[in-house]
């Protein structure tokens, strides 16, 4: 397991169309104020920029020990996943650690047995996972999840803090 891969792989996207995907997410978390709407424009512009299949916003609550799933997608059904201990879940570990986490390759992962599980049955093989923080708090996490082993390089990992730093505001504003 790997919090951050050192070796960065060259992107498919350019630094260019990585930054006007910035400025998109940025402008579609200023235009909807309904959740639904917001998360669905967020992923319709991430799509343009990075590689997913899946894509979750989940909260963590410290003093209950729950996970919320506020917006969850699998090729492009919403959905959530289903009840899984928080701590069986990468949100919470994310959420304690504030570092992001790279799973290459599901098949390879032990921790989170619940979580893996249910994305390996959506065909999943690797995720990328992002603490949203502000300065006010620690929220909980973003993750995407691909079909495809190994999909996650530094520079997708550089690109989604980002994004997650975007999304944190967003939330910490509605709450």
């Amino acid at each position: 397991m790997v919090a951050a891969q050192s070796v960065s792989l060259p992107s498919e996207y350019s630094l260019s169309e990585r930054y006007e995907g910035l400025i998109r997410v940025s402008q579609a978390i200023g235009a909807h104020r309904d959740p639904k709407d917001l998360f669905r424009a967020m992923a319709k512009e991430l799509r343009q920029v990075i590689q997913f299949d899946g894509i979750v916003v989940a909260q963590y609550d410290e003093a209950s020990n729950e996970v919320m799933w506020n917006a969850c997608e699998v090729s492009g059904t919403q959905g959530s996943p289903p009840c899984i201990s928080a701590d069986e879940t990468i949100t919470k570990w994310v959420y304690q650690r504030q570092e992001p986490l790279v799973i290459p390759w599901l098949d390879r992962e032990t921790r989170f047995p619940g979580m893996i599980r249910f994305l390996q049955e959506k065909g999943f093989q690797s995720v990328c996972a992002l603490p949203l923080t502000t300065v006010h708090r620690r929220i909980g996490s973003i993750a995407v999840a691909s079909k495809s082993a190994d999909a996650y390089c530094g520079d997708e990992v550089r690109f989604l803090t980002l994004v997650a730093g975007q999304v944190a505001l967003a939330i910490d504003d509605a709450l």
